[in-house]
């Protein structure tokens, strides 16, 4: 019987222990600990309205370490992070229309925003916020502020884009599914290149062909509104040739100041995303998708985006 106790309890503890790293909404001032309280006073001020607010709690990431714990505060026009390192608390600040590119991640039960663009110092900055998968749902919010506002448009008009995407179904059925998830109601897809794994021979080892990869499976999807880029992460383990979560990447097209391509060796070309106040986004091609790159910028060119 004692036994049968210490099991229920085991099981009941480590229920708790895994709830306890989910993130999860502040509803008012008071409920936020007392160390944020201060903090989030000088990052807020007086609203009158309590904003939306969400703590995620310090997790276990890859490679055996720890996240740091960090409060993200969402009001009309700013987003704030507030990181709990040692006894201190640790802030900044973005004016939405400031943060020039969003990337979102997750491997299994590991996921991650980071933002990048200019704090409200204005000096250039990167902040990354970690969660358990499970907390999705209460950090959406903060990404989706940073897209396109959706369009009222019929589900018709949203599937009809959607589809643009089918001839990836034989091929590869998860990057088809993330680029039909991605798209907000709207956009319009303007083109799109796959590209999968990258790889080139490099030696030979015991008499077996070696080969050094160069780029891990990609898509980039240009809308009339932004360049979608999704990705594998090499962080991630492989299966059957298929590789757990991804990392979408989400960069509006008032955000990008150029876009060049270029062949950096034979058969391999580069395609770089040029952004004012951030580093560039550079992405790997196989030779054969020369001629989609050049359209691709020839796409960008009509939207407005210089062409290197």
């Amino acid at each position: 019987m004692t036994s049968e106790l210490d099991s229920q309890f085991t099981t009941y503890t480590g229920a708790r222990q895994t709830m306890s790293s989910w993130a999860h909404v502040v509803e008012t001032f008071d409920a936020l600990p007392v160390i944020y309280q201060e903090p989030f006073e000088r990052s807020v001020g007086n609203l009158g309205v309590f904003p939306y607010v969400v703590l995620a709690p310090a997790i276990a990431v890859l490679g055996n370490k720890r996240s740091t714990e960090k409060m993200l505060i969402k009001t009309g026009t700013s987003l704030s992070i507030l990181e709990h390192s040692g006894h201190a608390i640790q802030a900044v600040t973005f004016s939405v229309s400031a943060v020039d590119r969003v990337e979102y991640g997750n491997i299994l039960i590991y996921s991650w925003i980071t933002l990048r663009g200019v704090n409200a110092e204005g000096s250039p900055c990167a902040s990354t916020i970690e969660f358990n998968t499970s907390s999705l749902r209460h950090i959406l919010p903060f990404i989706l502020c940073l897209r396109p506002a959706p369009l009222d448009s019929d589900q018709n008009t949203l599937a009809l884009e959607r589809s643009k995407f089918d001839y990836l179904e034989t091929e590869t059925y998860k990057f088809m599914s993330f680029a039909r998830e991605s798209l907000v109601q709207g956009e319009r897809v303007i083109r799109a290149i796959w590209q999968p794994l990258l790889s080139r021979p490099a030696t030979q080892l015991m008499f077996l062909p070696f080969k050094r990869k160069i780029a891990l499976a990609h898509l980039v999807i240009l809308t009339d509104k932004e360049l979608i880029l999704i990705r594998d992460d090499p962080r991630s383990k492989e299966k059957r040739g298929i590789r757990y979560g991804g990392v979408w990447e989400y960069i509006p097209i008032s955000k990008i100041t150029s876009i060049s391509i270029a062949e950096k060796e034979a058969g391999i070309w580069l395609l770089s995303i040029q952004q004012l106040r951030v580093g560039p986004v550079e992405i790997y091609f196989d030779g054969a998708q020369k001629q989609d790159l050049a359209s691709l910028q020839q796409d960008c060119e009509q939207l407005g985006i210089s062409i290197r």
